[in-house]
């Protein structure tokens, strides 16, 4: 099991992307293909299982079957997994250019920030061709960033996405510092989180405290539907309860009003991902600290650490030598029923499982690995965000 007298299991069981091999790190090991990564920087699970992954230096968002470590479905590529093109073809409603985050909702739609394009795309289940775009005034061929003048209807380079339990949409418009909430099908937001309108977008110019953001990068959700966002240039989460936009805790900081980097069991820098469990325990990928931490629900200590063997004052990369046990810049994070941890080690250029269960194995081509996931999903863990800066 994962949870080991509520502590967090220190060795991976499962990595995709680098040939089943622990002690690689090459990008596209083996050169691109169903099997291979390039900075995976976002994780979804949907309710069977099945992990949708945001390859991001490879344009595009692979989808691989419960217990399976080679992709089925390939989105930004028009279905090739052998080509990583940015904008394949032209810009359009089935490219992608550095997308940094993913998620799917109860029904299996996704949703896609396709970062460098300044848009974030909806699909329909079952789907690799958009039908709906959020920033771009409903042109699929556009990506002007904060097209028209920044509004509730426009994005400056988004990264985090989620669905809530109603399957309402929340985008992490990170350029404008700030998080937009749209009802339904909507492309216009309703709700604006660090901003006091829908055409401010200052950062914290304004001053730091529970109603501003700086660079929110991830957001995720509670099972009472409390809102939780990785606040990442501010080296914080703010979490906000029902619909209020004013933060009413905070997680990585004294106050509301510090926004210092640290590395303690109570400070971070540059959180980049977040995730819950069904316990409400809170789950944040630190990446220049290059660790997991563990927070019991409601803490404001980490009560566990993974990729610094147990150390929370340590943030080596690597710990000096990749291993299954080591992280190196970690970005997007799920927890699924069963407490297995499913890492984005953007910079090992692999995804890998933390407490996968053990009995049987799933073997694909040469690599045998155990299967990665549960049958059922929360909500919350279904609702992935996010990412890393792209060169």
């Amino acid at each position: 099991m994962f949870l080991i007298e509520g502590s967090l299991a220190q060795n991976s069981d499962v990595v995709w992307g680098q040939a089943g091999s622990f002690i690689s790190a090459i990008p596209n090991n083996g050169g691109v293909s169903a099997t291979s990564l390039n900075s995976p920087n976002a994780i979804a699970v949907d309710s069977s299982g099945g992990v949708y992954v945001s390859d991001g230096n490879c344009n595009r968002v692979l989808y691989y079957p419960k217990g399976s470590v080679a992709a089925t479905i390939v989105w930004g590529q028009s279905g090739s997994f052998t080509s990583n093109d940015q904008n394949k073809n032209g810009i359009s409603a089935v490219s992608l250019l550095f997308p940094k985050g993913v998620a799917v909702d109860n029904i299996g739609n996704v949703l896609i920030a396709d970062t460098a394009n300044t848009r974030v795309l909806f699909y329909p289940k079952g789907s690799t061709t958009s039908n709906r775009v959020y920033g771009q005034g409903g042109s699929f061929t556009s990506s002007t960033e904060n097209l028209g003048g920044i509004s509730a209807t426009s994005i400056n380079r988004a990264f985090g996405v989620g669905f809530d339990s109603n399957n309402n949409v929340y985008i992490c418009d990170t350029e404008n510092h700030r998080v937009l909430f749209y009802a339904g099908n909507s492309v216009t937001a309703s709700r604006v989180y660090g901003q006091p309108s829908f055409t401010t977008s200052s950062g914290f110019g304004i001053g730091a405290s529970a109603s501003s953001l700086d660079s929110p990068m991830a957001i995720t959700f509670d099972k009472s539907g409390n809102v939780y966002i990785a606040d990442s240039s501010a080296n914080r989460i703010t979490i906000y309860t029902g619909t209020a936009t004013v933060a009413s805790a905070v997680v990585g900081q004294a106050s509301f009003t510090t926004f210092a980097s640290g590395l303690s069991a109570s400070a971070l820098n540059n959180p980049m991902g977040i995730a819950l469990d069904a316990s409400n325990n809170l789950y944040i990928s630190d990446e220049v600290n290059n660790r997991v931490l563990k927070f019991s629900s409601g803490a404001s200590s980490a009560s566990s650490v993974i990729g610094q063997q147990g150390s929370f004052t340590s943030g080596n990369q690597n710990q000096g030598t990749i291993s299954s046990s080591s992280l190196a810049f970690p970005l997007g994070i799920a927890i699924d029923v069963n407490n297995s941890l499913y890492v984005c080690d953007s910079q090992n250029n692999r995804l890998l499982c933390f407490g996968c269960p053990t009995s049987g194995t799933t073997t694909t081509g040469s690599t045998t690995t155990k299967p990665a996931f549960a049958n059922n999903l929360v909500p919350q863990v279904l609702l992935l965000g996010l990412v890393l800066c792209f060169a």
